[in-house]
């Protein structure tokens, strides 16, 4: 049993590790869409929002996302 303890110690670390590991946000291309409805007039549509690129700012490495409205009355406007 003694001999199986190092291993099991290093199998539960290796697990650990994996798990607090946290996936990448918003990989290039990933693409949401969300409903709205609001106001008086009843105004309704959606948004899609897309992982485009990645940017540099701030010493950062950030996300560019997409953003855009589509409306039956507007058509798409950003």
């Amino acid at each position: 049993m003694k001999k199986f303890l190092p291993l099991l110690f290093l199998l539960f670390f290796q697990l650990s590790i994996k798990i607090v590991i946290a996936q990448e946000f918003a990989p290039i291309g990933a693409t949401w869409y969300y409903n709205y409805r609001e106001g008086q007039i009843p105004d309704y549509g959606y948004v899609k929002i897309e992982a485009i690129s990645d940017t540099f700012l701030g010493g950062k490495i950030l996300r560019k996302l997409d953003i855009k409205h589509f409306s039956p009355w507007n058509g798409s406007f950003d």
